[in-house]
């Protein structure tokens, strides 16, 4: 019998531990930070962005100056969680601090309905003229179909074609050339 109310007390002592914890663990690393929430719906799944990002601002002369100071993003299609391989920088910020941020953010999301299926479309910046842009396309069940990195010189690196996304999506070449007019802009409480 007391080992029954020892595990008892045990099980109890841990969920109002966790309950405790549970906020803490969901702040940013220095605790200075917010988590932002961006959605869309996309043929009927609920699309988010979820991003962990610094109150701060990154210095003038820095690469990234003018970018929000996220360090981390997770894109959820339909409640499938999914990341971009990107790299993080070391930036010096106003206050004076290093922070490891992303290299490039999501700055843009868009929906694009073809005849045979939709794609969920992601655009990423990295904060100046010359840097590289991230731009992806996902299928509706999470899954990286297509993306380009690169800026006006060079590719950082790239998966799949257009020319496959127009034969199995349906999609049309306007629409994935020139989203902007339909795409969905994502504002960072922080520059």
């Amino acid at each position: 019998m007391w080992r029954v109310v020892f595990l008892v007390r045990r099980i109890l002592t841990s969920l109002i531990a966790l309950i405790f914890c549970l906020p803490v663990m969901a702040a940013s690393p220095s605790g200075s930070g917010y988590i932002q929430h961006d959605s869309l719906e996309c043929s009927g799944v609920k699309v988010e962005l979820v991003s962990n990002c610094e109150n701060e601002a990154v210095e003038s002369d820095q690469a990234q100056a003018g970018l929000p100071v996220c360090t981390g993003q997770v894109i959820k299609i339909g409640g499938k969680e999914t990341q971009r391989e990107m790299q993080k920088v070391s930036q010096l910020t106003k206050s004076g601090k290093h922070i490891a941020m992303l290299s490039n953010v999501v700055v843009s999301m868009a929906c694009i309905n073809g005849s045979k299926g939709s794609l969920v479309s992601i655009g990423g910046y990295s904060g100046c003229g010359a840097c590289p842009e991230w731009h992806g396309y996902y299928s509706m069940d999470g899954k990286l179909v297509n993306y380009v990195y690169s800026n006006s010189f060079r590719s950082f690196g790239s998966f799949g074609s257009r020319d496959e996304l127009i034969e199995k999506f349906g999609v049309s070449k306007r629409d994935l050339v020139d989203e902007s007019a339909f795409a969905q802009k994502v504002k960072y409480e922080r520059p």
